[in-house]
């Protein structure tokens, strides 16, 4: 290794120690500016030690973003803590800290996620979150008095899920003077969840309450019980098996095989068992022969 190569591992090594405290992904020209100013052309992905990982592939509006392999990204784990309410989106390097704490593991945040929105206060929110308005009186009637005909051209169009913008589009076909306002369908929003006469499925599609199939009512089924008695086995049937027992177990036994053949090992009823294990007696066979054969 010549004294170029020892000055950019040197330098790569300081890029990664002043990486490794950060708390947000970065990009190539964020790790590696210093080092490009001293001439040495060196991307993430050639770094000999294999230090960095991507994070997030480029989109159009962020560049390409990068973590160090022992940091981990804290972007799911955040979601879902906004998604069940245990944290309010404040103060973002506290609360990766204290995953650090939990997880035993260095947090990174991605800034480029479109699942978030930055607010000017520092306060970290679902881009999905929804912020309900207050529904003034006079527009709920208004849109009360609407409802009945949103629903007759709903049903007529086949009563398919709708989202709330084209509820509102709707409303609009139907004269509602605020359609088209700025906030109109936040209004819209507020007034769906109120309204009984519809139901949300998923994120933000509606349909008719009386769209949805109704769950089939459980009925109680009874089996009659099933009993019967034994048929009876024909005298011909048990000469038949004895015969068929007999043949098969003289010719293992003058073979020199185990007993393993006997009508109780095989399945036979007991009555054509005992008739065999009988004849089997008279024809001379040893009783421990027979026992370990037949029972």
């Amino acid at each position: 290794m010549n004294g170029s190569d020892d000055e950019l591992v040197q330098l790569l090594d300081e890029a990664v120690a002043r990486l490794s405290t950060h708390r947000f992904t970065f990009t190539d020209d964020e790790a590696f500016v210093s080092i490009w100013e001293r001439g040495y052309d060196i991307s993430p992905q050639a770094d000999p030690g294999s230090r960095f990982a991507l994070a997030a592939e480029t989109d159009g509006k962020h560049r390409r973003q990068w973590r160090l392999q022992t940091q981990a990204l804290a972007n799911d784990r955040l979601l879902d803590a906004l998604t069940a309410g245990t944290w309010d989106g404040r103060n973002l390097e506290a609360e990766l800290a204290r995953l650090d704490a939990e997880d035993q593991v260095h947090y990174v945040f991605c800034p480029s996620d479109p699942r978030f929105l930055l607010q000017s206060d520092g306060r970290l929110e679902r881009a999905d979150r929804e912020h309900n308005v207050a529904l003034p009186a006079e527009t709920q009637a208004a849109l009360d008095a609407l409802g009945p005909a949103l629903l007759e051209q709903w049903h007529a169009e086949g009563a398919e899920p709708l989202t709330v913008r084209q509820l509102t589009e709707r409303l609009g076909s139907l004269r509602w003077p605020d359609a088209h306002a700025r906030n109109g369908w936040l209004l819209v929003r507020a007034w769906l969840l109120r309204w009984r006469q519809v139901s949300r499925v998923g994120q933000d599609y509606w349909v008719p309450a009386d769209a949805i199939p109704k769950e089939p009512e459980h009925a109680r089924l009874q089996v009659l019980p099933v009993t019967g008695t034994p048929l009876p086995i024909e005298a011909a049937e048990v000469e038949n098996a004895v015969a068929a027992l007999d043949a098969i177990c003289w010719g293992l036994c003058s073979a020199g095989w185990p007993l393993v053949c006997c009508a109780s090992k095989r399945g036979w009823s007991a009555e054509v068992t005992g008739r065999s294990c009988r004849d089997a007696g008279n024809r001379g066979w040893e009783d421990a022969a027979i026992d370990a054969a037949c029972f």
